[in-house]
């Protein structure tokens, strides 16, 4: 019984220490993840379509730019300031005349169009 009750709790410690352990993910990256994938899909979805309008001989054109996804970090007396590059496109068979309104509009629609985005 003794035997018993050392190799759970053997277990029960072994496990509390990879759970303490595990690295979790600062909720800057996880925002950055999160507006990242949005980025990458509203991008695909300006150029299919763009792709889309162009093989109809529609007039217009489109292209893939960057944008940045730009935090900054204090420790101590130190500020870093980081710059992540995110996929950004401009097409005008969607923007209607507002340059990059269409991607603008998609990240707003999966809630990510962020403060952080800067371009250019």
């Amino acid at each position: 019984m003794k035997l018993r009750a050392v190799f759970i709790s053997a277990v029960v410690m072994a496990l509390t220490n990879c759970a303490s352990h595990q690295q979790q993910t600062p909720p800057e990256d996880a925002r950055f993840q999160v507006i990242e994938s949005a980025a990458k899909d509203c991008t695909d979805y300006i150029l299919n379509t763009s792709k889309a309008s162009q093989a109809k001989n529609i007039t217009g054109k489109y292209s893939l730019d960057g944008a940045y996804y730009v935090t900054s970090r204090t420790d101590g007396a130190f500020t870093q300031t980081v710059r992540k590059g995110i996929p950004y496109a401009k097409s005008t068979y969607l923007d209607n005349g507002v340059e990059g309104s269409a991607w603008r509009a998609c990240m707003k629609g999966q809630n990510a169009l962020a403060p952080e985005i800067t371009f250019g």
